[in-house]
């Protein structure tokens, strides 16, 4: 962990800081396990504080404790109003899924639970820089086509400066 890093951690409140603990260890542990097979690919969309994102995406299938669960791990660049600020985030997710929609395939509507990291800056003023640490709650729709997976997803970063929603889409290969 980074000295920056650990001073945002320490900084947070002792709840907060427990709660984001428990989340990265469920993630740890699925991430850990014995990945089947993973996707990378692109998504974008619309946030409701930062305006438009473009990102990149992987996925590694983690179903030891459900079928179709999987971990991700995301980056997105933001396109806000404001020419001068600049944000992107980095994002690492557990996907349980709610529904199978169509046996044996990977389409089905999930939920999701993870931790967001992200970072807000004004160009050319110094001390504007911002680094956030944050959890997301996660609701989407993932159709399979064979190994490919388009999802449609909608996302709410909280306990974090840049509490944001976040609508979604994307296509993994």
């Amino acid at each position: 962990m980074s000295a920056e890093a650990l001073f945002l951690f320490r900084k947070m409140p002792s709840v907060k800081r427990f709660i984001c603990l428990l989340v990265l260890l469920v993630l740890a542990g699925s991430v850990a396990g014995p990945a089947q097979s993973g996707n990378l690919g692109l998504q974008g969309g619309y946030s409701g504080d930062l305006d438009w994102y473009i990102g990149v995406r992987t996925e590694l299938e983690t179903a030891m404790i459900f079928k179709n669960s999987r971990s991700t791990l995301d980056f997105n660049w933001f396109f806000p109003d404001g020419d001068n600020f600049k944000y992107f985030d980095f994002n690492l997710n557990y996907l349980w899924p709610v529904k199978t929609l169509i046996e044996d395939t990977k389409t089905n509507l999930y939920v999701g639970l993870g931790l967001n990291v992200g970072r807000g800056w004004i160009e050319n003023i110094d001390d504007s820089d911002n680094w956030e640490i944050g959890m997301n709650t996660l609701a989407g729709f993932a159709y399979g086509l064979g190994r490919h997976v388009m999802f449609l997803e909608f996302g709410y970063t909280f306990f974090s400066d840049y509490d944001q929603w976040r609508l979604g889409t994307g296509f993994l290969f």
